[in-house]
């Protein structure tokens, strides 16, 4: 009877558990999770909401099936707080954002928001770790936190293809600001990196041009007009790995950032070129 009303109580928390992750995805995805019992076990169906249909785990995508196992996570995190099975914990996040749109994005921003709150006040959580290389994640999710730099340790690990430094972020002057920025420290490091290849410096050119143009509403064959072989350099070779191997021949990182800082001078730019760049190397 004690193992029957074990399972039972058990079977209840798996059932409340996929109700709150529905909850939770229900204007996101087109299914919810169906609990269901078979040889006394308990176990999940992928259901259509729109037809009711069963569907195989295989038509949900990786991304879909990555929230639900970060919402399942922190359910069952709280199942265990509530039944003080442990007195502490340490959590690691190794990167919940992999496969993730915009949209999981924010609920996964939000719930961790709420994990980190209930660390302050609860002692049984030793230590919370969240990892991400996702720069965007990272701005979002510590942009609602309080005290940032007094509470909170922060570390960036930047490798050069062969050891790894770890820099601990101590102020906002040393922590990134916006995803654009981020892509111009990028754009150094890369520079300064005896690993780093010409051709990725383009790549991060690219985005740095496309982000500037799409907020400046500037089109990009005006940014490059006038600039012999800017746009097949950043905005062609970085698409093209084949290109790049033969375009970029003996065109050195430099001559890159050379034609990269031209074409911001050309648009009267070349002061915010500057501010972002800060490698004395023209």
């Amino acid at each position: 009877r004690s193992k029957k009303l074990e399972l039972k109580s058990k079977s209840k928390n798996e059932e409340k558990l996929a109700t709150e992750i529905n909850k939770l995805l229900n204007i996101y995805v087109n299914f919810k999770l169906i609990h269901y019992k078979h040889d006394q076990y308990g176990y999940y169906r992928i259901q259509c909401k729109y037809t009711d249909e069963i569907r195989d785990v295989k038509q949900v995508s990786m991304g879909e099936k990555n929230i639900i196992a970060f919402l399942y996570f922190l359910k069952k995190l709280e199942e265990i707080n509530e039944q003080g099975l442990v007195d502490k914990k340490i959590i690691v996040f190794d990167d919940p954002m992999t496969s993730n749109d915009n949209n999981m994005q924010y609920i996964m921003i939000e719930e961790l928001i709420k994990l980190i709150n209930k660390s302050n006040k609860n002692d049984n959580i030793e230590q919370l770790i969240i990892m991400t290389h996702n720069h965007h994640f990272y701005l979002n999710l510590t942009g609602y936190l309080k005290e940032k730099y007094k509470k909170y340790q922060f570390l960036r690990f930047v490798s050069n293809g062969e050891n790894t430094n770890i820099r601990l972020i101590k102020n906002k002057d040393e922590d990134f600001k916006s995803n654009y920025e981020a892509l111009w420290q990028d754009l150094e490091f890369v520079y300064i990196s005896d690993k780093g290849r010409a051709g990725l410096l383009c790549n991060i050119a690219r985005r740095i041009v496309d982000t500037f143009t799409n907020f400046n509403s500037i089109s990009k064959t005006k940014f490059y007009s006038g600039i012999a072989g800017a746009k097949k350099l950043f905005d062609v070779n970085s698409h093209e790995i084949e290109d790049m191997d033969a375009d970029l021949t003996g065109v050195g990182k430099k001559t890159i950032i050379k034609i990269l800082y031209d074409c911001f001078d050309k648009n009267n730019s070349s002061e915010h070129f500057k501010k972002y760049f800060t490698l004395d190397v023209l």
